[in-house]
């Protein structure tokens, strides 16, 4: 019986207008970031020796001023910590430049090098307030990140790996790696949220769900039917889009290095159940098949909380478009944190959906444990899940008691 359900919530599925535009949007966002991506590949370096000039511009004015000051003020008393971050800030700077500029193959090792001088001098300028964190922030570079750079170039570096300098080589396993980066995972969550929210609600909406509760059949048997329909559908659907353009992307430009080392949160970050802001900073190295596991399990299990949040929401409320006004607030929620929250904050550890930061999980740049966010997601899917049951099971949806 479990098996007609399904089947008739496929058709369903299928015919709504509502999911294939979804479809549509999830197809051209997938194809967005190929695209994207291509383009920020061949302007990478070019963007690279820009910036650098950028800061060693920054650097070099800073210097000037502080030399001026100097001048006209016989009591200032320069900063020879600021003066040496400066001017290591304007050297590394030109250093690296000069490898954008012309980059060669054989000059990847040492380019490595000098980009780990330049990071450990933003991290020691930070450390002293010679550069502030939000600017560092808005870069891409917050000091947790840089120390994880160096981690991972010191490895390349001593273990003699050729290093991939251009991140955006689109390959299949950087094509996976890119979907776990920045607010991708979230908007992926959000797609099949959309596809398996209204299971409950567009029935009880339409007056259709009497065709289901008429028939001789448990309602706990529709209900878990009707449950496992929506994981199903909305999370098939993600994982036959992200497969077909991985095996696009694979047959034009290769699989990838999935050996190719990455650094991310040491294990005692990634296993503790407990507040872990005195262990951020400590990486460990692992293959990149390892982090692509790592973070498409996290994902999938973040998804499948967040669908059986939103199907709870929605047997509570009966509509859809409250379920989506609700969901929308939480999302919006997990955004605000992002921007005005530390990342030490035990707040990020705590709330479930700042776990969609997959990225930021797995390499420790914020307060969370990748099994607690695991342990949590189980938990809600299966405490709403029961919830729901006995909602559904108790109540004749129309307001009374069975």
């Amino acid at each position: 019986m479990i098996f007609k359900i399904i089947k008739l919530e496929w058709v369903k599925f299928v015919e709504s207008r509502k999911n294939r535009l979804i479809f549509i949007l999830l197809f051209l966002f997938l194809t967005g970031i190929v695209f994207y991506n291509q383009i920020e590949y061949k302007n990478y370096f070019e963007i690279q020796e820009k910036s650098m000039i950028d800061q060693r511009n920054k650097a070099k004015g800073a210097l000037r001023y502080i030399s001026v000051i100097k001048e006209n003020n016989k009591e200032y008393k320069e900063n020879p910590n600021e003066i040496l971050y400066l001017k290591n800030e304007e050297k590394n700077s030109l250093t690296l430049e000069y490898y954008y500029k012309d980059f060669k193959i054989e000059d990847s090792i040492n380019m490595l090098k000098a980009k780990n001088k330049k990071f450990e001098n933003l991290i020691f300028g930070q450390k002293n307030g010679f550069i502030k964190a939000e600017i560092l922030k808005a870069r891409g570079q917050i000091p947790i990140s840089l120390m994880r750079y160096i981690a991972q170039n010191n490895y390349i570096i001593d273990n003699e790996i050729e290093p991939k300098i251009n991140p955006y080589d689109l390959n299949g396993a950087n094509f996976l790696l890119i979907l776990l980066k920045g607010y991708t995972p979230i908007i992926l969550v959000i797609f099949t949220v959309l596809l398996s929210m209204d299971i409950f609600s567009s029935e009880m909406e339409e007056g259709s769900y009497k065709v289901y509760y008429t028939q001789p059949i448990s309602r706990g048997t529709i209900y878990w039917a009707k449950i496992l329909s929506g994981l199903l559908f909305s999370l098939g659907t993600l994982i036959v889009l992200i497969s077909s353009f991985f095996a696009i992307i694979s047959m034009m430009n290769g699989i990838g290095e999935y050996y190719y080392p990455e650094a991310i949160a040491s294990s005692k970050i990634l296993l503790s159940f407990t507040n872990n802001i005195h262990n951020l900073g400590a990486f460990m190295i692992v293959s990149r098949a390892k982090l692509i596991i790592l973070g498409y399990l996290l994902m999938f299990i973040v998804s499948l909380s967040s669908i059986v949040l939103a199907v709870f929401i929605s047997i509570i409320s009966k509509s859809s478009a409250k379920t989506l006004g609700v969901f929308a607030s939480i999302l919006l929620g997990n955004f605000v944190m992002n921007l005005f929250l530390k990342a030490t904050s035990l707040v990020m550890f705590y709330f479930p959906l700042s776990y969609t930061n997959i990225e930021k999980v797995i390499y420790g740049e914020i307060n969370s444990s990748y099994i607690f966010g695991i342990t949590m997601s189980i938990l809600i899917i299966a405490l709403f899940s029961i919830i729901g049951e006995r909602i559904i099971s108790k109540s004749d949806l129309l307001g009374g008691e069975i």
